[in-house]
């Protein structure tokens, strides 16, 4: 059986590519001994009804933080993580990259 595999990136410096130095953030997700990495991602809708609206999607991680790369308060932090950032959460299986969820961070 295929797992897959799964890619957290920031938008640091905001120009929506994903792609500078520091972006990836999937090596920084916290993981526990038993129950892999940390993600939580959702969507869909509030209620079970037919024509029930969407709800917005949500995504959540918890990044460790050790190297200060992520802490504004420290100097060599270039791009540190503040609300509003782009981030997106990205799952491979099969060969096939689907993303998850695409939003902007609320709580760094």
């Amino acid at each position: 059986m295929t797992s897959a595999e799964y890619d957290l990136s920031i938008d640091l410096d905001g120009d929506g590519l994903f792609g500078g130095t520091g972006e990836d953030a999937t090596g920084d997700v916290v993981t526990v001994s038993g129950a892999g990495t940390l993600f939580a991602s959702d969507r869909g809708r509030d209620q079970v009804r037919l024509l029930a609206p969407p709800r917005a999607g949500g995504a959540g991680f918890l990044l460790n933080n050790d190297s200060g790369a992520y802490s504004p308060a420290l100097a060599g932090s270039d791009d540190p993580l503040i609300a509003g950032q782009q981030v997106r959460l990205r799952a491979t299986f099969g060969g096939t990259t689907y993303d998850l969820h695409r939003g902007l961070l609320d709580q760094p």
